[in-house]
């Protein structure tokens, strides 16, 4: 990966099964549940972005990656994804942020600096952590 580039396109494509509760059944209620989906979310683990506005927190991501993202690491809880640390790059970041704390309060999600860098750090149980994984794939 070159530094400044990281290319979330693969993880923002729209893998996220999202499930709904319909007694002790859990339905599927995107098509996209195959490939690359994450297996086995809990019913609670749900977006609650209109799709116009999914795909455009979509577009951000992507955007932000490719200009600004340094890299990413899997955790047992979550994840943390690395990006430059300048004024608009931290603005766009905390917005996304703010956009995901609430469309997906299943996790928690911060924003820090290490290192001389942000880094977006967002934890859940570990059927969040499995989707979290999926939205925002290597």
């Amino acid at each position: 990966m070159s530094r400044g580039s990281l290319d979330l396109t693969p993880a923002l494509g729209g893998n996220l099964v999202r499930t709904v509760s319909k007694g002790e059944d859990k339905v599927d209620t995107e098509s996209n549940a195959g490939e690359g989906a994450a297996p086995g979310l809990a019913a609670d683990i749900v977006c609650d972005l209109a799709e116009e506005n999914a795909a455009t927190q979509a577009e951000r991501w992507l955007r932000l990656g490719r200009q600004a993202g340094l890299g990413r690491a899997e955790t047992a809880g979550g994840l943390d994804i690395r990006f430059r640390d300048e004024p608009a790059v931290e603005r766009e970041l905390r917005h996304l942020v703010s956009v995901e704390s609430k469309c997906c309060a299943w996790a928690r999600w911060e924003v820090h600096r290490a290192g001389g860098e942000l880094v977006m750090r967002v934890t859940s149980t570990p059927e969040g952590a499995a989707a979290l994984h999926a939205m925002f794939g290597a």
